[in-house]
């Protein structure tokens, strides 16, 4: 008798990719404690706190191998501008008021803008399609969140240094939304 065949899924070749630079932990963290509080007030798919990010550019489904020759590129362009101090500012929402995705802003994240124009204009160069959409430097802490009526409260203080720039792909792990990174390089020039 042959053992039953093991059905497996071949691996994925293609994701949603998107260059994000992720919030250090502390800052990270401290978002996620303020997050934990405000779902007893604000109904919402909250976003767990390792995937905070702030994106640059999305640029959807796209063949996984594109991490190893964008790397080059990423890295000189990262290394380029200077890593930058940013603080939580304001709690804000786009869409609908029943229906909408709820943000951290933070102060200075305007500074992030020349990176991802850089980012942008290098993957136009190389034929590679992202969203055009303005960049608008926030950290999604909701989706599907009902903020009608409800009066936002202030973020708490926290900082941090915003000094990676990183590949993701976002995918399902076990249901969950995850975001992986496969290709980071440093903000600045670490030398």
């Amino acid at each position: 008798m042959t053992p039953a065949a093991n059905p497996r899924r071949a691996p994925r070749t293609e994701g949603r990719l998107f260059l994000a630079v992720p919030l250090p932990g502390r800052l990270s963290r401290s978002l996620g404690l303020f997050a934990s509080r405000l779902k007893e007030t604000i109904p919402g798919r909250y976003v767990t706190e390792d995937n905070y990010h702030v994106t640059l550019a999305f640029i959807g489904e796209a063949p996984l191998s594109l991490a190893q020759g964008l790397r080059p590129f990423l890295s000189e362009t990262a290394a380029a501008f200077p890593a930058v101090p940013a603080e939580l500012s304001n709690l804000g929402w786009f869409g609908k008021p029943a229906n909408a995705i709820l943000w951290a802003g933070l102060k200075n994240g305007e500074a992030l803008l020349p990176l991802a124009d850089a980012l942008r204009a290098g993957l136009r160069q190389r034929h590679i399609r992202f969203d055009p959409k303005p960049v608008r430097p926030h950290i999604t802490l909701a989706r599907k969140a009902d903020v009608a009526g409800r009066e936002l409260p202030a973020l708490p203080a926290g900082s941090g240094i915003l000094d990676m720039l990183v590949l993701f792909h976002s995918t399902r792990v076990q249901g969950r939304l995850t975001y992986i990174p496969i290709c980071s390089v440093p903000i600045g020039d670490q030398s």
